[in-house]
């Protein structure tokens, strides 16, 4: 059996008894606010600077950061500020 043919309940349970819950792809600003240690007008802020490049992604009105993408981009600006010390 491959796992196109299994439904996507039995999908959702195997990957769940194997990894636990699923992790989550993207965050709402407030989780992306609590997973940084910020407030959420402060996510606000990063996401109106656009000289900042904050990752996001816009699904009809609903805004959304990718985590892979903010992981890098704290990655890139702890770079740029270790870089100023």
């Amino acid at each position: 059996m491959k796992m196109r043919d299994v439904s996507a309940e039995g999908r959702k349970a195997v990957i769940e008894r194997c990894h636990g819950t699923p992790q989550r792809l993207a965050l709402t600003r407030t989780e992306a606010a609590k997973a940084i240690g910020v407030s959420p007008r402060t996510i606000d802020s990063l996401i109106a600077d656009r000289a900042n490049a904050f990752p996001l992604l816009r699904i009809g009105s609903r805004v959304l950061i990718p985590v892979g993408l903010l992981e890098i981009w704290l990655a890139e600006q702890a770079k740029k500020n270790g870089d100023r010390q």
